[in-house]
Parts: C-alpha cells; structure tokens; sequence
C-alpha cells in the first residue's frame, strides 16, 4: 500500500528522490482504482452536504452589515507565528467581527457546543488585537438564538462582550435549511 512505502534511513519524505518515488507509486493506485464519477452540481448530494448554509451565512452576512451600515466580509487572521484563524466575517478596520450560524429550530448538544466555540474564538481574537470589537454570533431563527440567550450561555457571552445577533432571511432560503438539515439528520 502507499502508506507501507513510508521512506526509511537518511532520505526523509521530502527528499526529491522520495518525492519522486512516491508520485511514481500513487500514479500506479490511481491507474489500477476503478473511476469514480463526479456528481454534477444537480446530480445526488451527500447528506452531509451544506451548501444552503453557506449560502444562507453569506446572505446573513450581507443583512447584517447593510443594517450596521458597514462592509463585512471572511477573513483569516494571523495570531501567530504559523498560526491562523478564518473568521465568518470581520468588518475591514476589524471594528466587528462575526461568527454565523445558520441552523433553524432547537439547538442540541453539539450544535451548542459549536456556536460556543465560535464564540471563544471571537474572545480570543478580541483579545489578541488589543483593541474594541463588536463581538457578533449571528443567527437567522430566533428559536436558535434563544438557547444562548438564556441561563449560563448567556452569561458568560455577555462577560466577553459577545452579542446574539438574529438577522432576517427569505422563508425560501430558511425552507431549504430546514431541509437540509433533515438530510443531514440534525
């Protein structure tokens, strides 16, 4: 297999000759693997799939930063030496910095656990530029919202300065969410 050809000795995995053996002995599993077809963008999904939450975040986004009157837009932040951190959307001056969440309905454990997540990691930037920043979790369903609203959620992204933001998008848009988020069974 290609992992048994792991390099052995003195030639470490990026020496050239290494390199050069290794492409020689993928080529030679691809060449003998069967093709696998590439579903077309209308073709089957995978149930994990979650382009109507992407989409959903970017017309959040967009909602959001007509109603602060400012351009938001992802961004990735270099906190430190090789280390980086992809932001949903920040304002260009770094005055706002949002992290989105697109799920509709009841929150369960691990999408809670993902939003405050989200949400330590608005903290630690905040804390890392040493300056004000309107900290925004923002969501599109109230019901959603309403779990960081309450109890010790709350209270402890209200000690970070951290607003639970809810931004109005299309029934249609809020309609293909909910039916994603039933193929994915969440």
């Amino acid at each position: 297999s290609y992992v048994a050809m792991r390099p052995r000795g003195k030639l470490g995995p990026g020496h050239p000759i290494r390199v050069a053996e290794y492409d020689a002995a993928f080529a030679a599993i691809r060449a003998d693997a069967p093709e696998t077809p590439v579903p077309s963008a209308g073709g089957p999904r995978s149930p994990g799939d979650s382009r109507e939450q992407r989409q959903a975040e970017t017309l959040m986004v967009a909602a959001l930063g007509n109603e602060l009157g400012v351009r938001l837009a992802p961004r990735r932040l270099a906190v430190s030496d090789g280390v980086h951190v992809e932001l949903d959307a920040t304002a260009e001056d770094l005055s706002v910095l949002v992290e989105t969440y697109a799920h509709q309905g009841s929150v369960k454990p691990g999408h809670r656990r993902k939003v405050l997540a989200d949400a330590f990691k608005l903290a630690f930037i905040s804390r890392m530029l040493d300056r004000p920043s309107r900290l925004i979790l923002l969501m599109s369903c109230e019901e959603t919202a309403r779990c960081f609203r309450r109890g010790w959620p709350a209270e402890a992204l209200a000690s970070f300065g951290i607003e639970v933001k809810v931004v109005e998008i299309e029934a249609a848009v809020r309609r293909e969410l909910r039916d994603a988020q039933a193929r994915q069974h969440r």
